[in-house]
Parts: structure tokens; sequence; C-alpha cells
């Protein structure tokens, strides 16, 4: 498969998943997108993604034949297929994965054998059947174990003793890919390694990619990056000879040594530059892993695998024509999403930043099974060092954590940045890179969790506003206290005030009468000592009067008269409101007797003088319509009494005074002539009522009719 048509299944593969996610798009409409010698390729991948997702979302249920019926147009072209499809969703779980048809073609052709735990990780772990009990490799941690005792110096060959021009002298390994050797080239008279992949394991099509990937990495000539000689082919085996490396993986070497910072930043700066290296020569390695990465008899490290990591199907990182590569501890966040056919030379410094990691802790940053690292990798920022290693230097942690972002963008631009920013580091220079502050990583969890942190933002503004909110309530309402405190207080200082002004007053006309040589300052004001002595009697004898009018042993007569004298003396002291209650009150309650007594008029004229006296203070206090209504009720009032003739010349002399005190209306006007008339006729002879009427005429008191006046002695 050419690069070109790689591109193209890519874009459309990625196009279909993308759709599936929003709904359930055609398979035959994605097809028919490629241009004929795409299609072969094509079929499969979109097969295994629509497949997969049918399975998962639609019909979980769902087998191949049924599948093909879904699909009558490409029927014929799916059918080849079905032992593939059937060999793997028959037995494989259907657990999301970032790219379903490269989990699905792939594992589909990965040979089947014994599963055990790896004791590293506990991760479950295949031994196929070429596999040697002597060396089994975790595809999760990419960590060596043996299941036998062994020499660890050599393993004898004991069937394959050629392959070429090559003698097959020791087998050094097995990984997921094949199988290493140490081999003797006798052309040359040297000694070498050679990788050779199970048989039947390549197709015809990635045994092409498989030669153009080594030929790239043989270009690459450094010390530091294990040479590739050749490939070569015998029969259906293809293999490549590499440079043969005296000492053990890094992996192996960190089970026994464990170095310091400064040694492992001196290691990791030499992988650094190897890895420049190879970037600037367009190659990227894509699963640096400590496995990958001998250490030679001298301590100095050696990459190996270059252009091949890529290819190894024992692995876990997604590609575009289907295979499963890279190991997840250590693949890079983009390859983990499935995007590892358009990663960069940053993936290789997101996995160098792992092996520094681990290096230095001990530990991986992330942890656990294949589904949980890489779920872990796509939303959770790594660890920092220093909480699994705190003698860790913060700037060497620093370095760690940016060749570990998430975001490609935000690491170091190559391994170069790397190695010059360690060298700084082991010189005692400042580092350019700078720890992430505590509000980015607020930020960067916010953003991971948008319903966290909003509900999590509500509750600190709940909690830091409750508090500011009750202090400014407080203080509001402690402010209104102090001003109704100053108010009572303007208040009290006014009565004061007033109190003084009036003794002033008095004390000024008491000196007037004086230079005038008066007899007594009351002749001048006769009221002043009225007005005290009532102000004494209302505080003597009000509360009595009210408790009177609060129970039921007084009549109707007793109520209204108490009211009514109470009444007058709040009026004569201008305590109007409280003069207003006790007339209203005494206005009901005669309304009530003149019901009782119809023919008395003397409870109508008091009726209707209670009413006046009403409208005089509903009109001091400024009420105009209140004072109106009283006023016309007490002129009905008295009108009633003038037409019956009740209440004699008395009850005449009233409603003619109340016509004269109340604004003139056409009504009134023509009343007044004819009440005249009826007091002249009316005029009584008898001595007695000739003296109430005159009294009542002239407005004097009828002194010689009244009962005497009588007060309660104080007890």
């Amino acid at each position: 498969m050419s690069p070109e048509v790689m591109r193209i299944v890519d874009e459309i593969c990625d196009q279909f998943e993308r759709a599936w996610k929003v709904g359930a798009p055609s398979l035959e409409s994605y097809l028919d997108q490629a241009p004929s010698d795409c299609r072969r390729h094509l079929l499969p991948e979109l097969a295994a993604i629509d497949f997969q997702y049918r399975r998962r979302a639609v019909e979980p249920d769902l087998s191949f034949d049924e599948f093909v019926a879904a699909h009558p147009a490409i029927a014929e072209e799916l059918r080849p297929y079905a032992d593939e499809f059937n060999g793997f969703f028959d037995s494989a779980s259907l657990a999301p994965r970032a790219s379903l048809s490269d989990v699905a073609l792939a594992s589909s052709r990965r040979p089947q054998g014994l599963h055990i735990r790896c004791p590293h990780c506990a991760s479950p772990v295949e031994l196929v059947a070429d596999t040697p009990e002597e060396d089994v490799t975790c595809r999760e941690c990419g960590s060596t174990f043996c299941l036998v005792d062994r020499d660890v110096n050599a393993t004898t060959a004991t069937s394959l003793r050629t392959i070429g021009r090559f003698e097959l002298l020791a087998r050094l390994g097995v990984g997921g890919f094949g199988t290493v050797w140490k081999a003797r080239d006798p052309e040359l008279d040297r000694i070498v390694a050679i990788k050779i992949p199970r048989r039947g394991q390549l197709r015809a099509e990635e045994v092409d990619f498989f030669f153009r990937e080594a030929r790239a990495a043989a270009q690459l000539r450094h010390p530091h990056i294990v040479a590739v000689y050749e490939i070569g082919r015998e029969d259906d085996t293809v293999f490549i000879v590499s440079d043969y490396v005296r000492g053990v993986t890094l992996s192996e070497w960190m089970k026994t040594v464990k170095p310091s910072v400064r040694e492992v930043a001196e290691l990791c700066v030499v992988v650094a530059e190897a890895l420049d290296h190879a970037h600037e020569r367009g190659v990227v390695h894509r699963d640096l892993k400590p496995s990958n990465i001998m250490v030679d008899e001298i301590g100095q490290p050696r990459i190996m695998d270059f252009g091949l990591a890529k290819r190894e199907s024992g692995e876990v990182t997604m590609t575009c024509d289907g295979q499963i590569l890279g190991t997840a501890a250590y693949m890079s966040p983009e390859q983990a999403e499935g995007r590892g056919h358009w990663i960069d030379r940053r993936a290789d410094v997101y996995s160098l930043g792992v092996v520094m990691f681990q290096m230095a802790t001990g530990e991986l940053p992330y942890r656990g099974s294949f589904e949980v690292q890489l779920a872990s990798k796509l939303v959770d920022d790594a660890p920092d060092p220093r909480k699994l290693n705190r003698h860790l230097p913060r700037d060497f942690a620093t370095i760690c954590l940016k060749c570990l972002e998430r975001e490609p963008s935000r690491r170091y631009a190559g391994a170069g940045k790397v190695a010059a920013e360690l060298r700084r580091f082991l010189q005692g220079e400042p580092i350019l890179a700078r720890p992430l502050s505590r509000t980015a990583r607020l930020w960067r969890w916010a953003k991971r969790k948008p319903a966290l942190s909003t509900a999590a933002a509500l509750a600190g503004i709940i909690v830091v506003a409750g508090p500011i909110i009750a202090f400014v309530l407080d203080a509001q309402r402690r402010e209104l206290d102090g001003r109704v405190k100053e108010l009572d207080q303007l208040v009290i200082g006014q009565e004061t005030a007033s109190r003084l002004l009036r003794g002033e007053n008095a004390e000024l006309k008491k000196s007037l009468n004086a230079a005038k040589g008066s007899a007594t300052p009351a002749a001048d004001d006769p009221l002043e000592w009225r007005r005290d002595l009532i102000d004494n009697v209302i505080e003597r004898r009000f509360t009595a009067a009210g408790t009177a009018l609060d129970g039921d042993a007084l009549d109707l007569e007793s109520r209204v008269q108490l009211q009514l004298g109470l009444g007058m003396m709040l009026a004569a002291v201008d305590r109007t409101e409280d003069a207003v209650t006790q007339f209203t009150g005494a206005a009901h309650d005669l309304e009530r007797l003149a019901v009782a007594r119809p023919l008395d008029a003397r409870v109508a004229a008091a009726w209707a003088d209670c009413c006046e006296q009403l409208s005089r203070l509903h009109r001091a206090a400024g009420r105009t319509e209140p004072a109106m209504q009283a006023a016309a009720k007490a002129l009905a009032i008295r009108g009633r009494l003038a037409e019956r003739r009740q209440g004699g010349v008395a009850a005449q002399i009233d409603l003619l005074e109340l016509h004269h005190s109340t604004p003139p209306t056409s009504k009134s006007l023509a009343a007044i002539p004819e009440l005249s008339r009826m007091v002249i006729d009316d005029w009584p002879s008898e001595a007695a009522a000739l003296y109430q009427a005159a009294c009542r005429l002239t407005r004097n008191p009828p002194l010689l009719s009244a009962p005497p006046i009588t007060g309660a002695k104080d007890n």
C-alpha cells in the first residue's frame, strides 16, 4: 500500500468514525468516495468500524452473516473477511477503543495461545506457540521476564542454524514481533544481531512497507543508535541485520541499578541527542521504551528498532493499516487516541519523558490495564514526579512534566530541545521551561471536568459571597438603626425645645404683664392655665377612663358621655388624632343610641355636635374629604331636628349656626331665612326656656340650668 493510498484510507476512516458518533452513516456511501485502487484496502477498515459500532450501539448480538445481509450491495466483497471477523468479534470483548478497525483487524491476525499474568504490572500476557519460556515480553508495561531458570549469557539455538549467509549462534530474546538472534556474518567476519518475524505474520503489502521502513532506519548513523546493516529474505521469511551490542536493555539495567538524578539526566541527554539525529532525517521511532534502549558495557545508551517498532503487531499503538503497535505505558496521547499515523517527533518526546519519569521515580506516570492507561492519558495530566520522589530537583521535574504534556503543542518541539534543557540542568543554569502554576492547573482541571468545576465555582461563590452579603446587610441594618435613633433623638430634642420655648414664652408674658402693671398674667392668656390643668387631668385620669371604655360595665349613654368628654379635652390640648379616635367612637355609639331613642332630641343634638367636632378636627389635620363628610352628616341631623321642631329654638339656632359656618350652597342660602323666621316664631316666653335659648344664641353656657360638676378624689 502506497503512502498516498494510506492517507486516503485514513481520511475516509476518520470521517466515517466521526459520523458514527452522531448517527448511523452508510458504509457504501463512504466506500464509494475512494478511488478504485483504494477500494480493496478501504473496505475491511470501514467494515470493521461499522460492524463494531453496530454491535456496541445497535445490535449487541449481530453476527457476520446478518452484517453482510444488511449490506447487499457489497455482500460478495465482504464474505472473504468472514473468518477474520468471526475469529475476533466472537471472542474479543467489545470495549470501546479510540480506533475500532485497527484493534479489530490487527487482533484477528494475532495467534491464540496460553494466557499468563505479568509479574510487574499484573496485566494478561498471551504466549503464542513459538514463544520460548525463557523470554516473555509484556505488551502493557514493556518489561521482559522468564518462566524458567536459564543462563542469561546465551541461549543455544536448537533447530534453526542459518538464515541467508548468516550463522545463528544464540537466541537473545523474543518479543511480540519475533525472535532476535546473535549471529555471525562469515563474509565480513563480524557478530551481528538478526531480527526474524514469525513466519506468515506479514502480508505481502506489509512486507513491502516493512522493507521501506527498515531502509529508512538504515540511513541513520549515530554512535548511540543501533545501526541497521541490511534487510534480507529467505523463502517466506524476512529479517533485519543490525549491530550487535554487548549489554542489557535499559529495563533490565533499572532492575539492578538505582540511578541518581544526575545519572538519569546524563543518560537521557544522550538518548535525546540520538533521537534528534533521527528526527532531523525524517525518522520517528514511535515506540521508545526501556526495552528498546540498550545499555552497553561502558554504560552508554543505544536506541534500537528505529522504524521497526511501528510495525510490531504485539504492541498497542494503532496505525493506519490496522496494526496494533507500541506500548501503552510509553505511547503518547495522540497515539492512544488512534491518531498514530499522524504523529511526529513530539510523540518521541513524550515517550522520552515517560522513560525519564520511570528512571527518576521507579514508577510509571500511568498504571493499570490497557483501557485504564489509555483513558488516563486522554483526560488526566501526568502526576508531579516529586510526589513519588521528594528529593527530585524542581527543574528536573519541570522538564519531565513538559515532555509529558497531553497536548503536543505544549511539549518541547523536538528531542534536541530536551537535550539542551537537560544540559542546562546539569550545568546548574536556569532552564527555559516553567512549572505549571496553580492557576493553570486549576484551569486545565476545569476544562476537563466542566460540570464539577461549575458546581465547585458556585459553591465557592456561595461560601465567599454569603458572609460578605450577610455582613453588608448587617451593616445596612445597623446604619438604619442608627438613623432611626438619630431621628428619635431629634424628635425628643424638638419636643424639649418646644417645652423650653413655651416656658420662655410664659416667662416673657409674665414679664410683659408685670411691665404693664397687670393684675395677673392669666388676664392676657386665660386659656394657658386650662391647658395645663387638662394635661394633668389626662395624665392622671386618662388610663382609668380608657379601662372603663374597654370593659362592659358602662351603658351606651355613659360610653358616649365618657368618649365626648375625653375627645373635648384631647382636642383642647391639640392632641388631634387621639381626639378624632374618641369622637369617632362617640359618633358610632350616638348613632346606635339615636336608633334606640328616635324621639330624643337631646341625643340627636349631641350626635350632630359630635359630627361637627369631627369635621373641625379633620379640617385642622388637612383631611378635606373626611371633614366634608362629617359636616354633611351634622347638617343632615340638625336639618331633621329643625323640620320636626324637636329641640325647640335651640335646635333651630344650632342649625342656623351650622349653615353659617360651612361653605354656602344654594340650598343653605335658601334655608337660612326660613330658619330665622322659625326662631322668631317659636321664641319662648317662659323664663327657663327663654334663658336656655338666649344662652344658646349668645353662645354663653346655661349656668343656672347646668348640673353641678363633681370629680372623684384621689385615693
